[in-house]
Protein backbone atom coordinates (compact mmCIF):
# COMPACT_ATOMS: atom_id res chain seq x y z
CA UNK A 1 0.00 0.00 0.00
CA UNK A 2 1.46 3.31 -0.88
CA UNK A 3 0.99 6.68 0.14
CA UNK A 4 -1.70 7.62 -2.24
CA UNK A 5 -3.74 4.77 -1.29
CA UNK A 6 -3.38 5.11 2.55
CA UNK A 7 -4.57 9.14 1.94
CA UNK A 8 -7.41 7.30 -0.06
CA UNK A 9 -8.49 5.30 2.72
CA UNK A 10 -8.60 7.72 5.25
CA UNK A 11 -10.25 10.24 3.07
CA UNK A 12 -13.02 7.43 2.89
CA UNK A 13 -12.64 6.70 6.39
CA UNK A 14 -13.41 10.24 7.47
CA UNK A 15 -16.59 10.87 4.94
CA UNK A 16 -18.16 7.69 6.14
CA UNK A 17 -17.23 8.93 9.95
CA UNK A 18 -18.57 12.09 9.02
CA UNK A 19 -21.40 10.92 7.24
CA UNK A 20 -22.58 8.78 10.27
CA UNK A 21 -21.97 11.69 12.80
CA UNK A 22 -24.09 13.36 10.80
CA UNK A 23 -27.28 10.92 10.83
CA UNK A 24 -26.82 10.58 14.39
CA UNK A 25 -26.79 15.03 14.32
CA UNK A 26 -29.71 15.32 12.58
CA UNK A 27 -31.78 12.47 14.40
CA UNK A 28 -30.63 13.91 17.55
CA UNK A 29 -32.14 17.55 16.40
CA UNK A 30 -35.65 16.13 14.70
CA UNK A 31 -35.77 14.07 18.43
CA UNK A 32 -35.57 17.52 20.26
CA UNK A 33 -37.81 19.35 17.90
CA UNK A 34 -40.17 16.67 18.10
CA UNK A 35 -39.94 16.75 22.10
CA UNK A 36 -40.62 20.13 22.33
CA UNK A 37 -43.50 20.45 19.77
CA UNK A 38 -45.20 17.06 22.44
CA UNK A 39 -44.38 19.36 25.56
CA UNK A 40 -46.08 22.11 24.02
CA UNK A 41 -48.93 19.74 23.29
CA UNK A 42 -48.44 18.07 26.42
CA UNK A 43 -48.91 21.70 28.38
CA UNK A 44 -51.74 22.80 25.71
CA UNK A 45 -53.50 20.00 26.54
CA UNK A 46 -52.94 19.96 30.53
CA UNK A 47 -54.17 23.53 30.65
CA UNK A 48 -57.52 22.68 28.28
CA UNK A 49 -58.22 19.79 31.17
CA UNK A 50 -57.64 22.13 34.28
CA UNK A 51 -60.11 24.58 32.34
CA UNK A 52 -62.52 22.00 32.31
CA UNK A 53 -61.86 20.99 35.75
CA UNK A 54 -62.14 24.46 37.32
CA UNK A 55 -65.29 25.38 35.28
CA UNK A 56 -67.17 22.09 35.15
CA UNK A 57 -69.78 21.00 37.87
CA UNK A 58 -70.89 17.25 37.82
CA UNK A 59 -74.64 17.21 37.87
CA UNK A 60 -75.45 15.37 41.17
CA UNK A 61 -73.45 18.35 42.86
CA UNK A 62 -75.66 21.01 41.23
CA UNK A 63 -78.76 19.32 41.65
CA UNK A 64 -77.61 19.04 45.73
CA UNK A 65 -76.81 22.41 45.11
CA UNK A 66 -80.39 23.41 44.11
CA UNK A 67 -82.02 20.87 46.34
CA UNK A 68 -80.05 22.90 49.55
CA UNK A 69 -81.14 26.42 48.20
CA UNK A 70 -84.96 25.06 47.77
CA UNK A 71 -84.91 24.12 51.53
CA UNK A 72 -83.49 27.29 52.44
CA UNK A 73 -85.85 29.18 50.42
CA UNK A 74 -88.81 27.01 52.13
CA UNK A 75 -87.11 27.71 55.79
CA UNK A 76 -87.00 31.30 54.85
CA UNK A 77 -90.59 31.41 53.62
CA UNK A 78 -92.10 29.54 56.91
CA UNK A 79 -89.86 32.03 58.98
CA UNK A 80 -91.81 35.18 57.11
CA UNK A 81 -95.63 33.32 57.41
CA UNK A 82 -94.53 33.15 61.15
CA UNK A 83 -93.04 36.57 61.43
CA UNK A 84 -96.48 37.64 59.14
CA UNK A 85 -98.81 35.97 61.28
CA UNK A 86 -97.18 37.48 65.05
CA UNK A 87 -97.20 40.74 63.54
CA UNK A 88 -100.66 40.48 62.36
CA UNK A 89 -102.20 39.26 65.87
CA UNK A 90 -99.91 42.15 67.65
CA UNK A 91 -101.96 44.38 65.25
CA UNK A 92 -105.33 42.42 65.61
CA UNK A 93 -105.87 42.40 62.08
CA UNK A 94 -107.19 38.05 62.82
Amino acid sequence: MNVDDLKWVIGLITAVVSAILGGFYKVGVRQSRFEAKMSDRHADLHDRIEEVKDGYVRRDDFHDHMSRQEKSADALKASVNKLDEKLDRLLGRK
